[in-house]
């Protein structure tokens, strides 16, 4: 009959067992898609901070963080946008205020969302949150992201990228 001390031994080692399988589970894959791809160590990061939102819009709105997010901790090609910026990809984003002030007369031509240079504030258009998906609003977070951590934006930066320039780099190297 094993000795008390050899049973917790046992007993302590099982709960190690357990512990380390159930960290295993607390990851998320790459490319952010379930079951597919590699597994990296999931970082709780707080939500976005938003003003104005309501729940529904705020559930999207943090959904799209949360994506945003993995792709730029997983992606070595997307968080390499923020490379020579003031912050890193994740710092950028979870440092922004997300609201639904934005100028209706920018609105109306086309922009989704508008965020000065250095500026902590994205304002979203109203009439845009509803028809952009889970995806194409990540993209919107990481390229207002790119703007909060310093990048600027031609025609007002005649040295910086077009905004269809910043969007195209974010999908393609963020998979969005």
């Amino acid at each position: 009959m094993p000795s008390s001390s050899h049973r917790h031994h046992r007993s302590v080692a099982a709960t190690l067992v357990i512990l380390a399988l159930i960290a295993a589970s607390q990851t998320e894959p790459a490319n952010a898609e379930p079951g597919v791809g590699a597994k990296v160590p999931h970082r709780k990061r707080p939500p976005l901070q938003a003003k104005g939102l309501d729940p529904r819009q705020l559930v999207k709105v943090r959904a799209a963080q949360r994506l945003a997010d993995r792709r730029l901790e997983t992606r070595t090609e997307c968080s390499t946008l923020f490379d020579d910026l003031d912050q890193t990809g994740p710092a950028a984003l979870n440092a922004m205020v997300v609201d639904l002030n934005a100028d209706p007369s920018v609105c109306q031509r086309g922009v989704a969302a508008t965020t000065q240079v250095h500026g902590n504030s994205v304002s979203l258009c109203r009439q845009w949150l509803p028809r952009l998906d889970r995806h194409q609003l990540a993209m919107l977070l990481i390229h207002e992201a790119l703007h909060h951590a310093g990048l600027g934006e031609a025609p007002t930066d005649p040295e910086a990228p077009t905004s269809r320039a910043i969007n195209r780099m974010v999908s393609k190297r963020c998979g969005l």
